[in-house]
């Protein structure tokens, strides 16, 4: 059986290391259109990308992969650059953007959300994850009540948690900083509770709610729901940090994962700005979680 609070590593850790004009082929434009589709040319730099990426991750003590998804890339050949990791595959992240919106108003990019997700679910069953992770809104700004954006997200969550239920996958919802759908904890359960399918969670990201003298409290107030978790540090606002820069205590947020009863991975969701290569990228998380490791409450290990 895999450790409990094991090591994990998201792949968008390594998008600094991505050259320019994968990122915004890949993940920035696609978010911005109803519907884009990379050439083979860019699928092509993307599968030797994550060839290095692949290499790396088996080269470290990495126990657990969560991969991020691009409805642009072609998800046969992602699945097939993939799967020589020899690591876990725990989650695979839903596509985030303005036409992967589970919230707006518009019904096309709904419609995108609920795709988006839909293929994110039929590649984690490719590679044999059962967590996908999904966000209850965007930034996107609109001219409606929130209430009926809420209820937006509400409908297409539910159709995503069914079509996951089909293929044996579970949801984790995430919330989301600043003044998006899912900002505070309350309605990130709300939302949950609405949907009302046993296969729906949340994903806690360490990041994404504030303050970060507030998380340990906000980790147990989730206590029983709580399928994933991202980890990076923050000061207050969104930083996508290593742990042990920023505020957040980590000593007693790994106690609150601990007491919510969180048993999966940490997973690392950080932004690594200043490497050269996938390999360093790797070499530097997996430092960061040996000094992390240290602070595992001994009740994770008896249990």
């Amino acid at each position: 059986m895999n450790k409990a609070m094991r090591h994990a590593l998201s792949t968008s850790a390594f998008i600094y290391v991505m050259s320019k004009e994968l990122v915004e082929k890949v993940f920035v434009t696609p978010g911005k259109t109803v519907s884009i589709t990379c050439d083979d040319r860019i699928n092509s730099l993307m599968e030797d990308f994550l060839k290095e990426l692949v290499q790396a991750i088996n080269t470290y003590p990495i126990e657990a992969v969560e991969c991020y998804f691009s409805m642009a890339l072609d998800r046969h050949r992602m699945t097939d650059a993939l799967l020589p990791i020899t690591k876990e595959f725990w989650s695979v992240h839903g596509p985030y953007g303005k036409y992967y919106d589970t919230s707006s108003p518009e019904p096309e990019s709904r419609a995108g959300a609920i795709r988006g997700c839909s293929e994110a679910i039929l590649l984690a069953e490719s590679l044999g994850a059962k967590v996908v992770v999904i966000h209850p809104g965007h930034s996107t700004v609109y001219d409606v009540p929130r209430q009926l954006r809420i209820d937006c997200s509400i409908d297409s969550i539910k159709q995503i948690a069914d079509f996951a239920g089909e293929h044996g996958t579970r949801l984790a919802v995430e919330p989301l900083p600043n003044d998006e759908i899912g900002c505070r904890i309350d309605e990130v359960i709300d939302i949950i509770d609405k949907v009302n399918r046993p296969n729906v969670g949340v994903n806690f990201d360490t990041n994404h709610l504030f303050p970060a003298s507030a998380i340990p409290s906000l980790i147990r107030k989730v206590k029983g729901l709580i399928t994933s978790v991202h980890i990076s540090d923050q000061d207050d606002i969104e930083r996508h940090w290593l742990p042990f820069q920023g505020k957040l205590d980590w000593k007693e947020v790994l106690q609150a994962f601990s007491d919510a009863g969180y048993n999966g991975p940490l997973v690392y969701e950080t932004h690594i700005r200043d490497a050269k290569d996938p390999n360093e990228v790797a070499s530097i998380v997996s430092a960061n979680y040996k000094e992390l490791s240290k602070l595992i409450p001994e009740s994770v290990y008896r249990s």
